[in-house]
């Protein structure tokens, strides 16, 4: 799901709350605050406001306002084929392991668990450790993934730099980065994961996607 508000895209309903916060802040809880927004949603299609006084939860109650309208029977069909049964989904982005390319065997059942919790803070399509701050998705540090993961800071910087030295993970202008072979949360590769775990990606793609990533846009 991705909201706009006055043709500006934002992430989602949190970030609408924050958005009428710092508004508020800045002009007064009384000052009017009339906007057109547009909800996109996988399950609900699009829902447009028009003009709506904008006041903190608002992109929430529409969703639940249109949850609540009764599901037509061909969007039911689609979801659920009475020989296969419910096409299952959680979330329209999810984290994806795939078959034969799991974690080094070498990593202890303590590290790979570690692993699927660091799995679970993936940024969309970027592959990055990320956490939430106000609204906005920042880049997450050794010190707070070390409290995430429920470590002292000294072994969490032991962790990572293990998982580096492995290229299970990889460090970018101090960033974290999973290698896409073991987590992705994302549809596409982008360049700069390639290039991250160029190594790694080379023995698994086709070999004229692997052409293509080093420039030759013909193969």
């Amino acid at each position: 799901m991705w909201i706009t508000i006055c043709s500006q895209r934002v992430a989602c309903v949190p970030v609408v709350d924050n958005y009428v916060r710092q508004h508020h802040q800045k002009c007064g809880i009384d000052s009017p605050f009339s906007v057109s927004m547009t909800i996109k949603d996988d399950r609900l299609g699009t829902l447009n406001m028009i003009n709506e006084p904008l006041t903190e939860g608002i992109a929430d109650a529409a969703l639940r306002r249109e949850v609540s309208q009764p599901i037509g029977s061909e969007w039911k069909d689609k979801r659920f084929n009475l020989n296969k049964g419910y096409s299952f989904w959680l979330s329209r982005i999810p984290v994806r392991m795939f078959l034969g390319c799991g974690l080094p065997n070498t990593l202890s059942h303590s590290d790979k668990g570690k692993m699927y919790d660091c799995a679970l803070l993936l940024q969309a399509n970027t592959n990055m450790l990320f956490y939430h701050s106000h609204g906005e998705e920042k880049p997450l540090t050794v010190p707070k993934l070390a409290d995430r993961l429920g470590m002292s800071i000294n072994r969490c910087y032991d962790f990572v730099q293990h998982m580096c030295d492995l290229r299970v993970m990889a460090r970018d202008n101090g960033r974290l980065y999973i290698n896409p072979c073991y987590f992705f949360r994302g549809r596409y590769l982008s360049w700069h994961l390639y290039r991250l775990f160029e190594q790694d990606l080379e023995s698994v793609l086709p070999d004229w996607v692997v052409a293509r990533y080093n420039g030759d846009i013909h193969a």
